[in-house]
């Protein structure tokens, strides 16, 4: 039921897995995200931004 993983900050690290364990169903343990790993293709996806968009918002500290 413990499971290891390895997150790019934290480095290696044991995690409580899923205590039911089934032949047809597999439930996967991952780390969790960094802090804005997914802001691009968020920022993309509902709200259309497109790379040069974030780019000039970063450049002006908006986000």
């Amino acid at each position: 039921m413990i499971v290891t993983v390895d997150h790019p900050k934290r480095g290696k690290f044991t995690l409580p897995g899923w205590p039911v364990k089934m032949s047809e169903s597999h439930v996967a343990v991952d780390r969790s995200p960094l802090l804005g790993e997914h802001n691009a293709p968020i920022y993309a996806e509902w709200l259309g931004l497109t790379a040069r968009d974030l780019e000039d918002l970063k450049a002006q500290d908006i986000i």
